[in-house]
């Protein structure tokens, strides 16, 4: 495998340990949380660590390599974001830094054309994949008013 592919993984998987809360095992378990066994909410602090942490790991994804979003760790690290968007307090949601929520935001929506665009044009639906579906939801959870 590629030394740049495995340090990209590395940390995805570095942030996901980090920000997952004890006891959780993946982002995708305490975002399918349903009967609420994990009692966590991020205070603000820890909410906009996680944002800006997240943006580090969009920002390391290499042009050419934007599939990187739909699966993996990648995919664990958005599903952990959109964890703590969701479980976060709205008042520290709304009031997360405008300049990182605007980057990220901007990031997402490229992202999302450019794999729109790709799928398309060798006949796949974009949406059906769960990496397009959590960014698309992220940016939803920090742009709605």
């Amino acid at each position: 495998m590629d030394s740049n592919i495995e340090n990209r993984e590395k940390l995805r998987l570095d942030f996901v340990k980090r920000f997952l809360p004890e006891g959780v095992r993946s982002g995708h378990g305490l975002l399918f949380d349903f009967q609420k066994p994990f009692d966590f909410t991020p205070d603000k602090k820890q909410l906009e660590r996680c944002i800006e942490e997240y943006l580090f790991l969009l920002r390391d994804i290499p042009f050419g390599a934007y599939t990187d979003i739909l699966g993996g760790r990648m995919l664990g690290a958005s599903e952990l974001v959109l964890a703590y968007l969701g479980r976060s307090n709205e008042n520290d949601r709304l009031h997360l830094p405008s300049d990182i929520v605007n980057e990220l935001t901007l990031r997402i929506e490229t992202l999302l054309s450019i794999l729109k665009i790709h799928f398309e044009a060798v006949g796949h639906r974009y949406m059906s994949f769960d990496g397009c579906k959590r960014i698309y939801d992220i940016v939803w959870l920090l742009t709605y008013k």
